[in-house]
C-alpha cells in the first residue's frame, strides 16, 4: 500500500480508507501531488469527493467505476498540455485518468499551480438583472 506523507484532513483520510475502488492508491497519489503543489491548498470532503481549496474551491477528485476524474472549477481559464482538459461549461474542465491510473505529475503540478493563482483573483461580481416592468 502506498502511504502519502501528506496528510492534512482526517475526514479525507477516513474517506480514502473507506474506498472500495481499485483506484484507492491512485487517489492517494493524486491527493499527494495536488497538496504538494502549493502550501495554501487544503483538502476536505465536499459533494462526496476529495475537494481542494486555496481561498475557494479549485479541484475535486471524482471516483468512477472505470476511471478517475480531476475536476478543475475554473479550468476554462487554464492552459493544458495537448488539450487534456475537457468540458463544455463556461468554467469547469476535467482531466480523465484511465484504468491504468497513470498521470503526468509535472502536468498535474502545472494545472494545480494555475488553479491556485486563479483562486487568488477576486471573482467578478455581475450585476443582477432587473425585471422588466410590464406596461
Amino acid at each position: 500500500m502506498v502511504r502519502s506523507k501528506v496528510s492534512r484532513d482526517e475526514g479525507v483520510n477516513a474517506y480514502i480508507r473507506s474506498l472500495k475502488s481499485p483506484y484507492k492508491e491512485d487517489v492517494i497519489l493524486l491527493r499527494a501531488a495536488i497538496l504538494s503543489a502549493d502550501k495554501k491548498i487544503k483538502d476536505s470532503i465536499k459533494w462526496g469527493m476529495v475537494t481542494f481549496t486555496a481561498g475557494r474551491n479549485i479541484a475535486s477528485i471524482m471516483v468512477a467505476k472505470d476511471h478517475l476524474t480531476v475536476v478543475f472549477f475554473e479550468g476554462s481559464k487554464m492552459k493544458s498540455k495537448r488539450g487534456s482538459l475537457k468540458g463544455k461549461t463556461t468554467a469547469v474542465r476535467s482531466l480523465k485518468i484511465g484504468v491504468d491510473g497513470k498521470f503526468d505529475k509535472a502536468q498535474m503540478r502545472s494545472l494545480v499551480k494555475q488553479a491556485v493563482k486563479l483562486s487568488m483573483i477576486p471573482l467578478e461580481k455581475k450585476p443582477f438583472m432587473k425585471k422588466k416592468q410590464s406596461a
